[in-house]
């Protein structure tokens, strides 16, 4: 008698099959893990290329935030090129016109002239009002002109930021001083530079003056700290208002120049609040859907792939079980 096949046999074709289902499943996962992968990469793309953005709107803030504490500093140069003799009333008039209704409604303009050690000492100093100022930030401002102007080979003609006053741990409160010198009347053209100053305008103005303007450029999310370092430690500006601010994802370091000065800007996407954060559920369920989907597309691979092999089987089934009816019979 002819010998078949038992029905626990495994149909030969089947096992060439299950190769196919398993590189569906592959595919499919790849494609997945690939899809989040660009997807990740075009937030950052797109973050950075928004970080770059509030940079360069941050660093012409800056320049322009500078360039107007220049222009009061050249405007109180001019007074005394102008005159031969400023009193306290000339410089509370030019204090009161040239701060009130200005960014710097909150600071103070100084002029120092230099004592008999060669130190400068305060002359005037009034705010936006007019109003006379003194003070202890004043004093420290004096003690910051005269180490600037120890540090200085020669003289300059040229504005420049003098070292920060306050407190770092605290830059709400930090206050940004620069100084310019005046020349006598005589020392014009190129012998100004090897004249020595008759004395020094200063402008004393707070740093949150500058902060508000920045945090202005700020999109929603994005964080920074504006950072310069300085003879005793650093002072520093930021969106969180604490020295110790950190960022989450993507940021954007730069230098810029702060009159002379090198400052360390960095903008960046704040914990929580970025466009990867909230993109990432999202990121996530994709990749875990993929996952599901390419195991399911594998299930199915192979339910169709070897459906002809599973019904050949049950054929056989039914013709040995029919066979040992008959032999039995």
């Amino acid at each position: 008698m002819t010998q078949h096949s038992t029905p626990l046999e495994v149909p030969h074709n089947t096992a060439r099959w299950a190769w196919v289902s398993v590189v569906v499943v592959a595919i499919g996962i790849a494609i997945t893990l690939g899809g989040s992968l660009l997807l990740k990469r075009e937030i950052n793309l797109t973050t950075r290329t928004g970080l770059a953005r509030v940079s360069d709107r941050i660093g012409l803030v800056v320049d322009n935030y500078l360039g107007a504490q220049v222009n009061v500093l050249r405007s109180g140069r001019a007074l005394f090129d102008a005159s031969d003799k400023i009193t306290a009333a000339d410089w509370s008039v030019f204090a009161r016109s040239i701060l009130h209704d200005s960014s710097f409604s909150s600071g103070i303009v100084s002029y120092f002239a230099p004592g008999p050690d060669g130190k400068p000492e305060l002359v005037y100093a009034c705010d936006a009002a007019g109003t006379p100022a003194s003070g202890p930030m004043l004093e420290q401002a004096k003690h910051a002109l005269a180490r600037a102007i120890a540090a200085q080979t020669r003289p300059t003609s040229e504005p420049q930021l003098i070292e920060s006053i306050g407190n770092p741990a605290a830059p709400r409160t930090i206050t940004m001083a620069t100084a310019l010198a005046v020349y006598p009347h005589t020392a014009d053209g190129p012998t100004r530079k090897a004249t020595e100053p008759q004395g020094w305008v200063m402008l004393v103005d707070r740093g949150h003056q500058l902060d508000t303007l920045i945090r202005r450029q700020l999109d929603p999310g994005i964080g920074y700290r504006l950072e310069l370092h300085v003879k005793e430690g650093h002072w520093l500006l930021n969106a969180g208002g604490a020295g110790n601010m950190t960022f989450h994802g993507p940021s954007l370091p730069r230098t810029i120049d702060m009159l002379g000065r090198r400052a360390g800007l960095v903008v960046g996407t704040l914990p929580r609040s970025s466009v990867a954060d909230a993109a990432a559920p999202t990121i996530e369920f994709l990749m875990v859907s993929g996952v599901l989907m390419s195991l399911l597309a594998g299930a199915l691979t192979w339910v169709l792939a070897t459906s002809r092999s599973r019904a050949e089987a049950a054929a056989r089934k039914m013709t040995w079980e029919l066979q040992q009816v008959l032999a039995e019979g």
